[in-house]
């Protein structure tokens, strides 16, 4: 993946850097080499701020780098959110003269075409297991009478005012098409549009909340395994719940040694496992590790899962960005298919993981390392 339409120049003090001369800069080189650098002052923080678009053009688009401020990563306890409609007289359709309540309705109750609520709230309470929550208020429609709204087009207007009452985030909004999520990690500020599902407006105010960054920047990522890679609406993976402070530590299963069998308690299920299970496990340490972890169509919202049994994903970087404000994972998926009782995947470092049989929805899976260890220390693995 290649950064392109970076901000133009990026300023310390009296130093620019043009990145527009070199628009085959990697992500990685962006964000690792060149942004210390470029940036060394600890009093001067710039963050990457997500903008979702139609696939097509998603990863052609590239990042914007803007001021952050510093955050707790976690999303714990009720976050009062302002939702703001915006309305574009000279590019979108007449807005409904019950804007506000639609909004509403999305926030709280949304009852899908089977009668079951997808509403915001219910999903961040959901698939968080009661942690996370949400009270939103709908202000009055705001006319911006602009094509492009950008996703802090309301700050000067509003942004002091909201946190001096006790804000956590503010979204707009809009009637436009797919593609206008958008999001300032560990920020203030969220866009979206009425036609984009709950999985996308969940996405960005993940983003606003918790500075936790998009997966799909890499290939062969987790999909519709993870919210956070795929905006469809399913559960997060154990990964991602741990780091928003969602799933205990105690509840994920640190495999050092040479074959041992597990219990798996499927993800979408309430929280924590019960005695003698686990909701999933973690093959090594450090900054390379596999995890394991069950997933069922359990309810409405990992009911787009594509498959269900035993998924493996390799973490290849628990966070890339230097930014304390930010946590960017680089994560791939390894079994596009999960594993059904009697398949068995081996990793390129020699891991291998069989599914032995089926709990009612549980999953038991055996996993062995076919390396030798040395008193314990889990060998070193090289990605796959």
């Amino acid at each position: 993946m290649i950064v392109k339409n970076v901000w133009p120049l990026i300023f310390k003090e009296n130093v620019q850097h043009d990145w527009s001369q070199n628009e085959n800069l990697r992500e990685s080189d962006a964000k690792i080499s060149l942004w210390p650098r470029l940036l060394g002052s600890s009093r001067l923080s710039y963050r990457i701020v997500s903008h979702r678009r139609p696939d097509e053009f998603r990863r052609s688009m590239g990042y914007q780098y803007e001021r952050v401020r510093r955050e707790n990563m976690s999303w714990i306890g009720k976050k009062k959110l302002a939702f703001i409609p915006v309305y574009r007289p000279s590019y979108d359709p007449a807005p409904p003269p019950d804007w506000a309540q639609q909004i509403a309705r999305r926030i709280y109750f949304d009852p899908d075409a089977l009668g079951v609520d997808v509403s915001l709230r219910n999903y961040i309470y959901t698939t968080s297991y009661g942690r996370a929550d949400l009270e939103g208020q709908v202000l009055p429609m705001v006319e911006v009478n602009q094509q492009d709204v950008p996703v802090d087009a309301l700050a000067g207007q509003y942004e002091q005012s909201l946190r001096n009452q006790g804000f956590d985030a503010a979204a707009i909004v809009m009637l436009g098409g797919f593609g206008a999520g958008s999001a300032q990690a560990a920020g203030f500020w969220a866009r979206f549009v009425m036609v984009e599902g709950v999985g996308v407006w969940a996405m960005e105010l993940t983003h606003v909340l918790t500075g936790y960054w998009d997966l799909y920047i890499v290939t062969e990522n987790l999909g519709s395994f993870d919210n956070m890679a795929c905006a469809c609406g399913t559960h997060p993976s154990a990964f991602t719940k741990q780091k928003l402070g969602w799933l205990d530590a105690s509840a994920v299963a640190t495999h050092m040694g040479q074959t041992q069998s597990y219990d798996l308690h499927t993800l979408g299920l309430v929280q924590p496992p019960p005695t003698g299970r686990s909701t999933a496990v973690q093959v090594g340490t450090g900054g390379n590790f596999l995890m394991v972890e069950a997933r069922q169509k359990v309810d409405r919202f990992d009911a787009r899962i594509p498959s269900e049994g035993v998924i493996v994903y390799e973490v290849l970087n628990p966070d890339a960005d230097p930014d304390p404000n930010v946590t960017q994972p680089l994560i791939k998926l390894r079994t596009p298919a999960a594993l059904a009782p009697g398949q068995v995947f081996t990793s390129s470092s020699g891991v291998t993981v069989q599914v032995t049989g089926a709990l009612a929805h549980e999953q038991t899976s055996l996993l062995r390392n076919s390396y030798p260890t040395s008193r314990g220390r889990t060998p070193r693995r090289t990605p796959g």
